[in-house]
C-alpha cells in the first residue's frame, strides 16, 4: 500500500520529520515501511484551460487544449484527458520538467499538415492527391516546405541523442 507523506501528518504528528525519519520511526514501531519515495512536484504549475478541441488529425482520442499557465502566457497543450474542458484547474508540467515516473517532458511538434492522407491500397486516390498538388502551387509549396521541416527532425545526430537521453532515462530508474 502507498501512503503520502502529508496523509500521514493527517493522523500522526509529523512536525519536524523528514519522510525518511517517518518511515524509520514507522519501522522501529513494527510497521514494515519497504520504500520511500521522495516526489519533488515543485515544478508542475497550475493552469487553466481557456479551449478544448478535437484534434483534427489523430486516430486516437486526443484534444487540442490552450491552457493559461500565468503570467499572461497561454500554451497549447494535447492530451487524452477528455475532462479537461474550460475553466478546469489543471496541473502542467512544462517542457524540461521531470515528471515523477522519470520522464522528461519535452515541447514537440505534432505531424499537422506536412503532408496528404490517402490510402495507400487506392490508387485512385493517390492519383487525386497527386494530382491536386499539382494543380494548387500555393498547397504544393506549403505541403514541401513543411514537409522538409519535419524531415529535419530526423537527422542522425538528433537520432543518436533521443537514444542517448533514452538509455540515460532508463538508467535513472533501475
Amino acid at each position: 500500500m502507498r501512503i503520502s507523506y502529508e496523509w500521514l501528518g493527517d493522523y500522526v504528528d509529523t512536525n519536524g520529520l523528514s519522510p525518511h525519519d517517518a518511515a524509520e520511526f514507522l519501522t522501529m514501531s513494527g510497521t514494515k515501511i519497504e520504500s520511500v519515495q521522495v516526489l519533488d512536484l515543485s515544478a508542475i504549475i497550475v493552469g487553466r484551460v481557456l479551449e478544448q478541441k478535437d484534434h483534427p488529425s489523430s486516430n486516437k482520442p486526443l484534444w487540442i487544449h490552450q491552457v493559461d499557465v500565468g503570467g499572461g502566457k497561454v500554451i497549447q497543450i494535447i492530451a487524452g484527458a477528455p475532462n479537461a474542458v474550460a475553466g478546469t484547474l489543471v496541473p502542467v508540467a512544462l517542457p524540461g520538467t521531470r515528471v515523477p515516473s522519470g520522464t522528461l517532458v519535452r515541447d514537440a511538434k505534432i505531424a499537422g499538415e506536412a503532408g496528404l492522407l490517402v490510402n495507400p491500397r487506392d490508387q485512385d486516390e493517390i492519383a487525386a492527391a497527386l494530382q491536386r498538388t499539382l494543380d494548387d502551387s500555393e498547397l504544393a509549396a506549403r505541403v514541401g516546405e513543411l514537409g522538409r521541416s519535419r524531415a529535419a527532425l530526423y537527422t542522425w545526430a538528433r537520432s543518436a541523442d533521443l537514444v542517448v537521453e533514452a538509455y540515460r532515462e532508463a538508467s535513472a530508474r533501475s
